[in-house]
């Protein structure tokens, strides 16, 4: 029997083995937010993002959207640091703030 592969792990490995100086944050972030690819690979783009982030805003968007994953995961223990470091880095943006709020709704 033909061991079975999925694509999840394939794509985080790709991204993770990507060194950082060869991607934007734009082209990370863009994978990030494709709600289309599996949570793990969004996940783990979402981690570099953070990495790549030149401006708080930046890495405020890309710890929104990993703690969306998170969220949609039902991993609400990891998204709720997510959220919060997301206020932190980006006080006026308010769905981090809302999203934080659902957790405990």
């Amino acid at each position: 029997m033909r061991p079975v592969l999925t694509v999840a792990p394939i794509i985080a490995l790709l991204i993770s083995a990507t060194p950082a100086f060869a991607q934007s944050f734009d082209e990370v972030f863009e994978t990030c937010i494709d709600q289309s690819l599996p949570s793990e690979a969004g996940i783990a783009a979402c981690s570099t993002a953070i990495e790549l982030a030149e401006t708080d805003v930046q890495r405020g968007q890309a710890f929104h959207q990993r703690g969306i994953r998170l969220h949609n995961q039902q991993e609400w223990e990891a998204a709720l640091p997510d959220y919060q470091r997301a206020i932190e880095l980006d006080p006026g943006e308010m769905t981090s703030a809302f999203n934080l709020f659902l957790l405990f709704d």
